[in-house]
């Protein structure tokens, strides 16, 4: 019987301690404390996304079980997006130089889309 890869994925609430460590770095600890980690399986081609309004990211299970080395790196990426609203706003670009400068504080590469390999479904003919 071969084991789930999903299975060792890290939990939502060791998640959400990395991004308040995330937010720490960023002097943003106590005005993003309340920021929600979930694992959201209905992604498709997307490795994560964040949904500011609600203080939510959400992750892809599927892509980043098979490249767990990458997950700090997509959580921080969408935690940036978190951090740039809060601090500048909807009026910014998604990845422009302020969420830049958050990844940069991070010592991480600012890149906009991952290069992680997706299954794409088929899309079925109408006859």
């Amino acid at each position: 019987m071969s084991r789930d890869p999903e299975s060792s994925l890290p939990t939502e609430q060791e998640l959400e301690a990395k991004v308040c460590g995330f937010f720490e770095t960023w002097g943003l600890l106590d005005r993003l404390a309340h920021a929600e980690v979930r694992w959201n399986p209905r992604l498709r081609t997307s490795a994560g996304r964040c949904l500011p309004k609600r203080l939510q990211i959400e992750l892809n299970p599927r892509l980043l079980a098979g490249a767990p080395e990458r997950i700090d790196e997509v959580l921080a990426h969408e935690a940036a997006h978190l951090a740039t609203s809060l601090v500048h706003g909807f009026r910014v670009r998604p990845h422009g130089r302020e969420w830049a400068g958050f990844m940069a504080m991070l010592g991480l590469p600012p890149r906009v889309t991952h290069d992680l390999p997706v299954e794409r479904a088929r899309r079925r003919r109408r006859r």
